[in-house]
């Protein structure tokens, strides 16, 4: 039961998908690892039909201000975990930097180590130690997929500083500072082999993210329709046209989802792989081959 699990006891809210019309959006910049250099002022590529507002009204921005302490978003693949981070520091204008975690992620990757440059070794920051000065958000995406190795954010976890041990500094966390994590399990693996390469994680790591936990399931039919339709906009296809087309299309895949949970098939249909045959749509402009080819 994964309400005996530190997650499952958290406070938990649905995520969805929902209106564009919004407000300009803010910039965010994006650090893909150390060494990197300066971040960028101008914001990366968006989709911007995948615009993410949180159920009753409650925004993930919220758990943002509730300081370091780490947020979780979890829920299946597809369903716009990432995107909704995402979104959300733009439209807060939070600098936002996303670390994909994966099982060979470790200490060097994070928070940062001696590098070759012009044939001296220098130390350069890791994205988290980057992050934590600059007092952005730090996005650690699919956390369930590292080791132990990752058990070096521990301190910067409970919202504290952290040893940087090889050249014997602290690293400080500035004002604003945030960590929020996505995850496809609450940190129990995968049994079913549906999320291959997640890792069941260490309790004292989860039990050290604790100040809120969001599920994030896939959009009602409606949001979803909603979503393919702009999708279809920004590619320049006639929306109102193919509403149908959408429709359809949404039926098909809550149907799949609802056979999924009976156990009667072994694969969804997510609001992702939607997105992509309205592109592929885009492209050749048959509805048949779109869909057997995304």
């Amino acid at each position: 039961d994964d309400r005996g699990h530190p997650l499952g006891r958290l406070e938990e809210r649905r995520l969805w998908a929902d209106d564009l019309d919004r407000g300009p959006l803010a910039r965010a910049s994006h650090a893909t690892g150390p060494g990197d250099g300066p971040l960028s002022a101008e914001p990366p590529v968006l989709d911007l039909h995948l615009v993410c507002q949180v159920h009753d009204r409650l925004r993930i921005d919220v758990a943002m201000r509730l300081g370091p302490e780490i947020g979780v978003v979890f829920g299946p693949s597809g369903c716009g975990k990432t995107t909704t981070v995402d979104q959300v520091c733009h439209e807060t204008n939070r600098e936002l930097f996303r670390v994909n975690i994966t099982a060979e992620t470790d200490e060097d990757d994070l928070l940062g180590g001696f590098r070759l440059v012009n044939g001296e070794t220098v130390w350069q920051d890791g994205p988290v130690v980057q992050c934590m000065t600059r007092g952005g958000v730090l996005l650690l995406d699919e956390v369930d997929l590292g080791t132990p190795k990752i058990m070096c954010l521990q301190p910067v976890l409970e919202g504290k500083g952290v040893y940087l041990k090889k050249v014997n500094r602290w690293a400080m966390p500035s004002p604003g500072f945030t960590v929020v994590a996505t995850a496809n399990t609450k940190g129990k693996g995968s049994d079913d082999g549906q999320f291959v390469g997640t890792n069941v994680m260490n309790e004292a790591f989860l039990d050290r993210a604790g100040a809120a936990c969001f599920e994030q399931a896939y959009p009602p039919p409606k949001v979803e329709t909603r979503i393919l339709l702009r999708a279809m906009a920004s590619c320049n296809i006639p929306a109102k046209e193919n509403e149908g087309f959408a429709k359809c299309l949404v039926t098909w895949a809550n149907n799949t989802r609802a056979s999924f949970a009976q156990g009667a098939i072994e694969n969804i249909i997510t609001t992702r792989r939607l997105v992509d045959i309205v592109k592929a749509y885009a492209i050749f402009r048959n509805k048949m081959k779109a869909i057997e080819l995304s």
